[in-house]
């Protein structure tokens, strides 16, 4: 082999070498800060934000967790984490997210999470949950037809009427199912009850299938409102001393009310069993930024009464019944 055939052989394997090289360079470590930058990214992500459950689109728990969010963000400090919210299908989707650490807090209201507190129902008694703030109440709408008789419709005593209920647990099935099993046979036939979602209840009525409609949720509500529209549907009060008997013995139920003005042509205060819908979050929750957290929206309750109705008699330092029984958020 002459000295030119040989330099040609030895520039050619180093070629190959610059090449696996070069292909090294430009394919693994670029994988491997990839890989480094996405870790990184999460631990940031983590760290910088946190994410409160709310619930279905358009709902009173999206749009007080939205508004919380924002009061928060335009108020928190420099390096403080940023809120944000994700909109979820129910309470028990709302507790498994959070139990998993997909989300860090949620809006819920009391009855949902007394059963999950305790183990009731579909829940595993579950004591990681920590109470971070109430918010607004749930309160119970029963409404009629518009062409009722005026003060003819006895709520003390519904065995003869044709009775409609929430049929999801999101708008109150489970609590307004115990309430009537608790006031007893006297006031409410349980087996003769209807379910239906809040729209097909409204619909029922201006249909007259239907005598009167109970339903669970914050205010103000759109199906109620559109069916004042097209049958002037209204409310009647649910008050009297055997149910308020009751409702002192729940661990989660109260007297609440929906305020007059809430919906169109409402002039009165309508008195009824309420839950407290409660701001959660679990025991892993960093106690810095929970703290924080706490610390803006107490400061600045004036300013979320003013941005919905549901938040108008708000009170961040209130203990509802069932927030008397949990830990709160910083508690071992």
């Amino acid at each position: 082999m002459n000295k030119f055939s040989k330099t040609k052989r030895i520039r050619s394997v180093c070629s190959g070498i610059m090449s696996f090289a070069i292909a090294l360079v430009f394919v693994w470590l670029p994988e491997q800060a990839l890989s480094e930058s996405l870790t990184k990214q999460v631990v940031t992500q983590h760290l910088a934000a946190f994410t409160i459950a709310t619930g279905r689109p358009g709902s009173t728990h999206a749009q007080v967790g939205e508004i919380i969010c924002n009061v928060y963000n335009r108020r928190r400090s420099e390096n403080g984490a940023r809120c944000r919210t994700a909109y979820s299908p129910g309470g028990r989707q709302q507790l498994t997210d959070m139990l998993s650490d997909k989300v860090q807090m949620a809006i819920i209201q009391s009855d949902v999470v007394a059963a999950a507190y305790s183990g009731q129902k579909q829940f595993n008694s579950n004591d990681q949950l920590r109470v971070l703030l109430p918010l607004h109440e749930q309160t119970i709408a029963t409404v009629i037809r518009g062409d009722a008789p005026e003060g003819q419709f006895d709520v003390t005593s519904l065995t003869s009427k044709r009775v409609a209920m929430s049929a999801s647990i999101r708008d109150g099935r489970y609590t307004l199912r115990r309430l009537f099993v608790s006031l007893g046979l006297d006031f409410v036939n349980v087996n003769g009850l209807i379910a239906m979602s809040p729209a097909n209840q409204i619909q029922a009525l201006c249909d007259d299938r239907i005598d009167v409609g109970f339903m669970l949720f914050g205010h103000p509500n759109g199906a109620i409102q559109q069916g004042i529209h097209d049958c002037k549907v209204r409310f009647v009060p649910y008050d009297f001393p055997h149910l308020r008997t009751v409702v002192e013995s729940s661990r989660y139920l109260q007297m609440g009310e929906i305020p007059k003005g809430t919906y169109t042509g409402q002039t009165d205060d309508i008195t009824a069993p309420a839950v407290a819908t409660l701001l959660v979050t679990t025991d892993r929750f960093d106690l810095k930024t929970g703290k924080a957290f706490i610390e803006v929206l107490l400061e600045n309750q004036s300013i979320l009464r003013r941005l919905h109705r549901s938040l108008s008699n708000i009170d961040l330092n209130r203990r509802p019944a069932l927030a008397r029984q949990m830990k709160h958020f910083g508690e071992n």
